[in-house]
């Protein structure tokens, strides 16, 4: 879960200048350790694999067709994945949310590349069940 604050701070908004947005508690904001992206490299090790397997099995499943989510969800992904690795290495304040979405991205494509018996579409299920756990790791 992730926690808030209220930043006091100008941004325009609307023509207008916004003072009050709520933010999760990150180290931007002062509130994680100085060892961040340290902490982050499991999850950041884990989204590589993941997308990785991901292309593998988008290319394959491209070419032979799905009866379900598959190729979709595979490439939903490649995209959170890569979102997932930007967002840590820039130390976002959104790094934690992102993870999390991340990880609810991975265990779908997961359930639906584990439907199939291809070697590719299970590889692709297990380093998208792995990234989903390294993501859900990240807690600051």
């Amino acid at each position: 879960m992730i926690q808030s604050i209220t930043v006091q701070f100008g941004i325009p908004y609307g023509g207008r200048f916004r003072s009050d947005y709520n933010l999760p508690r990150t180290k931007w904001l002062g509130f994680c350790e100085q060892d961040s992206i340290m902490k982050s490299q499991p999850c950041i090790s884990s989204c590589q694999t993941c997308i990785l397997a991901c292309e593998e099995c988008l290319a394959a499943m491209n070419i032979s067709g799905s009866a379900n989510r598959c190729p979709n969800c595979c490439r939903e992904c490649i995209q959170i994945c890569s979102l997932c690795i930007s967002s840590m290495i820039a130390d976002s304040p959104f790094s934690v949310a992102i993870c999390g979405l991340c990880a609810a991205i991975c265990d779908d494509c997961a359930i639906q590349c584990s439907v199939h018996n291809h070697d590719h579409c299970q590889r692709c299920a297990d380093t998208c069940e792995a990234c989903s756990k390294a993501c859900r790791e990240i807690k600051c």
